[in-house]
């Protein structure tokens, strides 16, 4: 019942990965076994297309992903 943290370098851009759900990418392999991204939660809200987490560029590439939502 506790909640499960998975986090890495993914090297795909978080914004066309949620966009596009492609099978083999991130949002919709690691959502199909039950976890949720916290740039999810976030909504994005306080990120800027301008910011990322790669270097200088705006690609969000860090992911943070959990499970049992209700616990995080």
């Amino acid at each position: 019942g506790l909640p499960v943290f998975i986090t890495g370098d993914f090297n795909v851009n978080y914004r066309y990965d949620h966009k596009v759900q492609y099978k083999n990418f991130p949002f919709a392999r690691l959502g199909a076994i039950g976890t949720h991204s916290a740039y999810q939660r976030l909504n994005l809200a306080n990120i800027p297309k301008s910011k990322g987490t790669h270097g200088d560029g705006s690609r969000l590439i860090d992911y943070v992903r959990y499970t049992n939502s209700s616990s995080v």
